[in-house]
């Protein structure tokens, strides 16, 4: 795998570019962002984008099932360690990690729940 989302210029970037080649961790590619699943980090190119906590598990969750639909009560399990939210807390989260992201990644499917393709 040769994907070189960071440029070569600073020893960071060269040491990321190292572990993606030799495959000691995924990087999940969104657009133009990367995410680096071990890390819970996204990053456009060589920047970290700011994600709370939240935002990273929420994140991790949806691109690990990449293609199926996550139910609110799983974002509760794995998000928020199975204490009950209410939708709008929910809702909330998805908005703030929509606007990190670029548009229509985060698909919604109506009372059921959400997605990324």
């Amino acid at each position: 795998m040769s994907i070189h989302p960071f440029s070569s210029s600073s020893p960071k970037s060269s040491s990321v570019k190292y572990c993606i080649i030799t495959n000691q961790f995924e990087i999940e590619k969104i657009e133009n962002l990367f995410f680096n699943i071990k890390k819970r980090a996204l990053y456009e190119n060589e920047n970290e984008i700011t994600l709370t906590k939240s935002e990273r598990n929420l994140l991790f969750l949806l691109l690990n099932n990449r293609g199926k639909k996550i139910t609110h009560n799983q974002i509760e399990e794995f998000v928020y360690s199975g204490v009950a939210k209410t939708s709008v807390a929910i809702r909330t989260l998805i908005k703030r990690l929509r606007a990190k992201l670029p548009k229509d990644t985060i698909k919604n499917i109506l009372d059921e729940g959400y997605y990324i393709k």
